[in-house]
């Protein structure tokens, strides 16, 4: 684990996140000393002024090498769903790419704030095929950093499979809390499951009804069969298929 500053590192460090031997930070100008402004409200104001963001958005920095395996696509996607939720919410990427990865810094820049746009799916993507190959890829590489986060960390981690979620909701849902060591009394479990339901969060459509504009799109597992060719499927099985063996999702 590498941090810009010690205080950083050693929250993270006092939180399980890194060994104390596995841990680093960078020198010099990220000392604590550097964030010791003598106006720090002021010199706040003066760089949202600078660019050009509101005082009442929430800023997202992140700091690091532009890589996939660093996930700063999945930053952008998920800003881009607190936006269309309403949350003012601005993210900004500080970063360089290597050689290796300039072609994946380029597509950060064109995906900031329009990856799910279908102009610019259409435009990036001639045909669902290269679409589908990218796919396979960033989820095995999340799936492996995820693996060597469990393996490391035995007991941090908690697998769930969408599939499940909506057979069993309240079974799978008490999995969750109790791994986070909350309430499971069947009020919760019921409250929670009738609030997060599809119903709930589609405005009253039932499962398998379709709207293609809204984030949750159809509510049902396996649609994918009807949208995908035998040959499409079986490129995301020559990308990702051990992983969809270990996760018991049948071939």
């Amino acid at each position: 684990m590498i941090t810009i500053a010690s205080t950083i590192r050693d929250r993270l460090m006092n939180a399980g996140f890194a060994a104390p031997d596995r841990s680093t930070w960078i020198d010099g100008w990220a000392q604590p000393a550097f964030f010791d402004y003598p106006d720090p409200l002021g010199a706040r104001a003066r760089l949202r002024g600078k660019l050009n963001l509101p005082s009442s958005a929430t800023l997202l920095l992140c700091v690091g090498m532009l890589r996939p395996d660093k996930g700063q696509h999945h930053l952008l996607g998920a800003v881009r769903i607190l936006r269309d939720h309403g949350a003012p919410v601005v993210c900004l990427l500080a970063g360089e790419a290597t050689a290796e990865s300039s072609a994946y810094a380029a597509e950060l820049r064109s995906i900031h704030n329009q990856r799910t746009s279908p102009d610019w799916l259409r435009e990036t993507y001639p045909s669902i095929d290269p679409f589908i190959d990218v796919c396979a890829k960033e989820w095995q590489i999340d799936l492996t950093l995820a693996a060597a986060f469990a393996d490391s960390r035995p007991g941090r981690l908690l697998t769930l499979r969408y599939e499940d979620l909506l057979q069993r909701p309240e079974e799978e849902l008490a999995k969750v809390l109790g791994f986070l060591g909350v309430d499971t009394s069947p009020e919760r479990l019921a409250g929670c499951c009738a609030g997060s339901s599809f119903q709930a969060l589609s405005k009253g459509r039932s499962l398998g009804v379709e709207d293609r504009e809204s984030f949750f799109r159809k509510g049902v597992a396996g649609d994918w069969r009807n949208h995908l060719t035998p040959a499409q499927a079986a490129l995301f099985e020559e990308r990702a298929g051990d992983w969809l063996d270990r996760f018991g999702y049948r071939r």
